[in-house]
């Protein structure tokens, strides 16, 4: 199995308040509100019925993944976070494209390519948890 890189499209909106490091825009709880996995043009979409799919990035660069793959029951913490072009990183290597992002909307993509020609691609779209929110 091999995790393969995605190029972001010349036609990507900027997405304002991105930049390498830690950028501040993406500080806070994400809440997952849909996940489309599409396994070789298989497409499932899943809307999580509870706020128990979400990501938290901190200021400090740490991170709670919850579940560990949004598809686990699994809490993955003692992470570190970073961004690295239209990339959102992870110390444990994971990364995701960074597809979308305002202020309240933050939508990521992973796949997962075989050698055989399949894939696995995921989608997931994440809102913003606000203080007066929760």
């Amino acid at each position: 199995m091999m995790v393969a890189s995605i190029s972001c499209s010349s036609n990507d909106d900027d997405i304002t308040g991105l930049s390498d490091g830690n950028p501040e825009i993406l500080v806070g709880k994400w809440i997952c509100t849909q996940i489309e996995a599409d396994e070789d043009g298989d497409v499932d979409i899943i809307t999580p019925s509870s706020n128990k799919y979400y990501l938290q990035l901190n200021e400090n660069g740490s991170a709670i993944v919850n579940p560990a793959n949004l598809f686990e029951d699994e809490k993955r913490g003692n992470v570190k976070w970073s961004v690295s072009g239209k990339w959102l990183l992870f110390s444990d290597n994971s990364e995701y494209a960074i597809r979308q992002l305002t202020s309240d909307r933050l939508v990521l993509e992973w796949i997962d390519e075989w050698e055989d020609g399949g894939y696995l691609r995921e989608t997931h779209t994440f809102k913003k948890e606000h203080p007066s929110s929760k």
